[in-house]
C-alpha cells in the first residue's frame, strides 16, 4: 500500500497572519514544516517565497530567506547547538546576518531572553544546563531573533512546561 502523507497542499501565508495544520499522527505536518523551510524538498510542485521558487536558491536567496524564515522544531534537544553558550545560540544569527555590535546584540539577547521569560543568567549556560522546556524557550527565542516574516513552528509548545505553555 502507498500512502501519501501529504497531498495537495496549497496555501499562501501573509506576515501577521496565523496558519495552523491540524492533523492526526503521521500524517505530515512536520514532512510540510520541513518543506516549507527548505530541509526537504517536495516530491512534487513548488514552494514559493516571496513568487520565487524558495528551494532552487542561490547564496544570496538562501540569505535572504534564512533572514525572512525561522523554525522553531519539535524537538529542542536537537535543534541546539550543545557545545554553544545559551548567549552564543541567540547572538549567531545576528552575527551571520550582520545586525547591530556586540553590545547591541547582547542587549538583543537580554531582550529575547526576557521575553520567553528566562532569566539573564540562561545565557551563562549551556542548552544541557536547562530543562527541556527552557531548552524550547530557547528555540522559539532564536527563531524571533531576526524578527521573520514567517516563522514555521512543528508543535513548539509540545516540549514547554505546562504551567508556561500558554
Amino acid at each position: 500500500n502507498y500512502v501519501k502523507a501529504v497531498n495537495g497542499v496549497n496555501f499562501s501565508i501573509s506576515r501577521g497572519e496565523t496558519v495552523g495544520i491540524v492533523g492526526e499522527s503521521g500524517c505530515g505536518k512536520s514532512t510540510l514544516a520541513s518543506v516549507l523551510v527548505g530541509l526537504q524538498t517536495p516530491t512534487s510542485g513548488e514552494v514559493l517565497f516571496h513568487g520565487k521558487p524558495a528551494i532552487k536558491r542561490n547564496a544570496a536567496m538562501r540569505k535572504e530567506f534564512g533572514r525572512s524564515v525561522s523554525v522553531v522544531f519539535q524537538d529542542p534537544s536537537t535543534a541546539l547547538n550543545p557545545r554553544m553558550t545559551i548567549q552564543d545560540i541567540l547572538v549567531d544569527p545576528l552575527a551571520i546576518h550582520g545586525i547591530g555590535n556586540g553590545a547591541s546584540r547582547l542587549a538583543k539577547v537580554a531582550e529575547l531572553l526576557a521575553l520567553v521569560g528566562l532569566p539573564q543568567s540562561a545565557a551563562e549556560v549551556t542548552p544541557s544546563q536547562v530543562s527541556g522546556g527552557q531548552r524550547q524557550r530557547v528555540a522559539i527565542a532564536r527563531a524571533l531573533a531576526l524578527d521573520p516574516d514567517i516563522i514555521v513552528a512543528d508543535e513548539p509548545t509540545s516540549a514547554l512546561d505546562v504551567s508556561v505553555r500558554a
